[in-house]
């Protein structure tokens, strides 16, 4: 974000305790998308698997 702010969004098959968690579901593969409305510049947006036991609140 233009603040140096960042957003982290979990997606897992079980509730890991931390914010921003999305379940799948049924689903064990897919696609997401991200909109961003009007930004004054291009994004950078990453991801990465890590293991649920890494993840920190």
């Amino acid at each position: 974000m233009r603040d140096g702010s960042q957003l982290r969004i979990v997606v897992a098959h079980e509730d890991p305790g931390v914010l921003n968690w999305i379940r799948p579901d049924t689903h064990d593969h897919g696609g997401m998308g991200i909109r961003f409305v009007r930004p004054s510049r291009e994004p950078q947006v990453s991801c990465r698997l890590i293991p649920v036991s890494d993840l920190t609140s």
